[in-house]
């Protein structure tokens, strides 16, 4: 009995070593999140109807976005920055330094300093300070 359960424990843990490793997913920017939890999801025709705790929908825009003052909406192009930004100042020539505690911003690592280019590209700049700015 004892070498069973020996047995089953070894294939167990041979299991759980050889399984895949999870990796974290990044949210298409082409698709709509919501402010709050889904509950459910039913997809009718062309139509995906989604029922939650949430009051708004909107574009994936990461956490430092320029808006447009009389629209309210995003504008569209500025690279995405995935983490949280606590400033944001004005290079003096059209581009802007973000600071705060992030990753990526756009396709590329960037650890909480970046400066965004005026045609919204992102500086090859990269300091990568090793806490918040």
């Amino acid at each position: 009995m004892r070498l069973l359960a020996l047995l089953v424990l070894g294939l167990c843990l041979a299991a759980v070593i050889a399984a895949p490793v999870a990796r974290a997913q990044t949210v298409h920017s082409e698709l709509y999140i919501t402010n709050g939890q889904v509950n459910t999801q039913v997809v009718v025709g062309n139509t995906l109807y989604v029922g939650g705790t949430f009051s708004s929908t909107g574009s994936v825009t990461g956490s430092g976005v320029p808006v447009d003052a009389v629209t309210g909406t995003a504008i569209p192009g500025f690279p995405r920055v995935d983490g949280q930004v606590t400033v944001a100042l004005p290079d003096g020539a059209g581009g802007w330094f973000l600071g705060g505690v992030f990753t990526r911003v756009g396709d590329e690592a960037r650890a909480n300093l970046a400066h965004i280019l005026p045609d919204d590209s992102l500086d090859p700049w990269a300091p990568n300070p090793n806490g918040q700015v």
